[in-house]
């Protein structure tokens, strides 16, 4: 028997347990669909503007649902405003742009030209005033590193306008794509919804609707800015056109509609550009430049402290140190990306923080809820009466234990 069990002895143990290999082929699964959705990249930005479309205009659909159409009622009236809007504003704006494009893209090499003549210029002016040779040194690469840009810039504008059909494609999806985010939103999040743990739905559910409202009112409010910024600017820049014959007016006015989203930098590239493009595409050089600069910046300091403020409002919530702050340290960890995410990411984590620490709420600590007996519905305690006095009419008395 002992030479039988030594022979023989325990069972050897499998390599992976059944648990090991469940979670083994998981993490297979999830690699390749990583993989695959990497190599699919191209198609995200549609998916993604598609629904942020249907995002902004969903309050629209809860309302008409309040008012007593159903869902697919009221998203075919939405969406068929939206794209009577759309197709107007591409058979005014899109021959234009293109128009345009394809001028600058033509006559680059003269603008390069008198944009080299002005570069010369602020080289005297920086000898004069440096000796030292260290401004110049700084502009001259400021300079060639813009040349640089502009030179790889070039082509790509080129590329793209060549491949016009497959973005023309992209453009023809995305009202579709629009179309069934706007039906299925809903239902999206009720799904999510279901998949929470049940012990923390209710908080999570919390939580969650506190920053998607934010979130909500703080992009809507940024689109409409955007636009309000795009026209604006096109608007002011188009005097100038019939003043003194500048050109790419709608081009500027679109490039400060989209840098708008980005605080402070925005205002100056799109403020710089608007400068050059008035130096360089008219004959009195300095005064259209000036005027343009000087225009865009002032459509720009008008927005920042008079109607983005009241557009957007307070519908984030932060101290302007806190936004100052989120922008730089946005800019430094993602660049542009992070410094356009920096402030709807830094709200989104001050309600989560509020929420998990309510003492720091602004005024928890300092105010007092004031003891109004209307509002906590307290009763007055009633008078005393003297032995013998009747009781207020429509009010009577409780009889005591001698009276029972």
């Amino acid at each position: 028997m002992s030479n039988q069990r030594t022979q023989d002895g325990p069972a050897a143990e499998p390599l992976l347990t059944r648990r090991q290999v469940r979670l083994l082929g998981y993490a297979v699964l999830a690699g390749g669909l990583l993989w695959a959705l990497y190599r699919c990249r191209s198609v995200f930005p549609v998916f993604l503007l598609g629904f942020l479309l249907a995002y902004i205009f969903d309050p629209v659909l809860d309302w008409l649902q309040t008012k007593g159409s159903s869902r697919s009622r009221a998203t075919l009236l939405v969406f068929g405003v939206l794209t009577v809007l759309g197709l107007a504003a591409a058979a005014v704006l899109v021959p234009i742009i293109v128009s345009q494009v394809q001028s600058l893209v033509t006559d680059y090499g003269a603008y390069k030209a008198t944009l080299g003549e002005l570069a010369s210029r602020v080289e005297g002016w920086a000898g004069r005033f440096d000796p030292s040779g260290q401004t110049l040194d700084a502009v001259r690469e400021a300079w060639t590193k813009l040349g640089t840009y502009a030179v790889k810039l070039a082509p790509r504008v080129g590329a793209w306008i060549a491949g016009s059909v497959s973005s023309l494609f992209l453009l023809l999806v995305l009202p579709l794509i629009t179309y069934y985010f706007m039906q299925e939103i809903d239902p999206l999040r009720a799904r999510i919804r279901r998949l929470l743990p049940a012990d923390y739905a209710a908080e999570i559910v919390k939580i969650s609707g506190e920053i998607n409202q934010m979130l909500g009112r703080y992009i809507r409010g940024q689109a409409t800015v955007c636009l309000l910024v795009g026209a604006s600017t096109t608007a002011v820049l188009l005097i100038q056109t019939a003043a003194f014959g500048m050109r790419y007016a709608l081009l500027c006015g679109l490039l400060a509609g989209a840098t708008s989203v980005v605080p402070f930098l925005g205002a100056s590239i799109s403020a710089s550009v608007a400068g050059l493009i008035g130096y360089v595409t008219t004959s009195n050089s300095w005064l259209c430049a000036g005027l343009a600069l000087g225009s865009v910046v002032g459509v720009n300091q008008l927005f920042d402290n008079v109607i983005t403020p009241r557009i957007v409002g307070k519908s984030i919530g932060l101290h302007p140190l806190t936004v100052m702050f989120a922008l730089m340290a946005g800019g430094a960890l993602s660049g542009i990306l992070g410094m356009i995410i920096a402030v709807p990411a830094a709200a989104s984590l001050k309600a989560l923080l509020v929420h998990v620490f309510p003492q720091l709420q602004e005024g928890r600590l300092t105010e007092k809820p004031e003891r109004n007996t209307r509002d906590t519905g307290a009763r007055k305690a009633p008078p005393k009466r003297r032995p013998g006095q009747k009781a207020a009419r429509g009010r009577p008395d409780k009889p005591t234990r001698g009276q029972r």
